[in-house]
């Protein structure tokens, strides 16, 4: 790896870390598609400092013990925040989910979902279509006298037997009843050519956060993710959006400004945790079968994903 901030780490070539046990810890459960996207990202001449982040992620990892509870652990690692990262994804969506569940409380909301029919358009314009369209369906009377807020969530699949893209906004609005008829007769009027929506009232917190949690900042679809050509006209097409809009009485909440944030470690507490070990060394003592460090990743919840590790490829 190469000295961070340096001179050599300017013109050192990036490399993604597929060798370190910490690495395949954490990318484990990804580690094929992981490799494709770095493979796009190269291809479509991502900065220096994207792929070297993006290829690092997790290399520096350590577990830390509990003060007042021996046998209580947790991992910690580098993130690269990178949107296209699905262990940082994960990360974020549970940042999202829990600012959202503060936001609505225990008030109803209603999960509308847009769709736009591609005619083979590049991705890059129907996202663009997409989002033109939402703006001015906010302003319609039908939207405007019946949502207060909200958050819309872009989703981006495609379709192999027409060669397709079809992009997706996934929105949790605090709203009155809209007639799905209505809707997407408007929805019609505004696009053009695409009709297709969903309105469903949503009272419980939980299926509410799972919404959100299978949506927010997970871009990568495996309509797409396997297909290299698909996937570079992804990559070029989500650079610098938003997957994540608020809008109206939302907008300027905590939530509004998650996918921007770094995906920070919790403040340190010298009082409540303290450094154990890094993890590095308890991988390769547990891939060598020795009980004690098995233990160790058991009581750290983290035995699954490492068995998982082994595997990867």
């Amino acid at each position: 790896m190469s000295e961070k901030h340096t001179e050599l780490e300017y013109y050192f070539t990036p490399e993604i870390d597929e060798r370190s046990c910490s690495a395949r810890f954490r990318h484990s459960g990804w580690a094929v598609t992981r490799r494709r996207v770095w493979h796009a990202l190269k291809r479509t001449n991502q900065s220096n400092s994207r792929l070297r982040s993006f290829g690092e992620c997790g290399s520096y990892a350590w577990l830390e013990q509990s003060n007042k509870d021996t046998t209580k652990f947790r991992s910690r690692q580098n993130n690269c925040h990178d949107r296209l990262c699905t262990p940082c994804a994960n990360a974020r969506s549970i940042k999202m989910r829990d600012a959202l569940l503060s936001l609505i409380g225990s008030k109803p909301v209603s999960f509308i979902t847009l769709t736009l029919c591609g005619k083979g358009e590049q991705l890059n314009d129907l996202v663009d279509r997409i989002f033109k369209h939402f703006r001015a369906l906010r302003l319609h009377p039908l939207w405007a006298d019946n949502v207060t807020g909200g958050a819309a969530f872009l989703e981006i699949k495609h379709n192999t037997k027409s060669n397709r893209w079809h992009p997706h906004l996934h929105i949790i609005a605090d709203a009155k009843f809209i007639p799905q008829g209505e809707l997407s007769t408007v929805w019609r009027t505004i696009s053009h050519d695409s009709f297709i929506v969903d309105v469903r009232r949503v009272k419980n917190p939980d299926i509410t956060g799972h919404y959100v949690t299978k949506y927010a900042s997970k871009p990568l679809n495996s309509s797409f993710s396997n297909d290299a050509p698909l996937l570079d006209e992804a990559v070029i097409a989500l650079k610098g959006r938003r997957l994540c809009t608020c809008f109206g009485s939302w907008f300027g909440t905590a939530l509004n400004s998650i996918e921007e944030a770094e995906l920070e470690l919790d403040p340190v507490d010298v009082d409540t945790f303290h450094f154990f070990a890094d993890l590095e060394s308890i991988l390769k003592r547990a891939n060598s079968g020795e009980r004690d460090a098995i233990a160790i990743l058991k009581l750290a919840g983290a035995e699954s994903l490492w068995r998982a590790s082994l595997n990867s490829s």
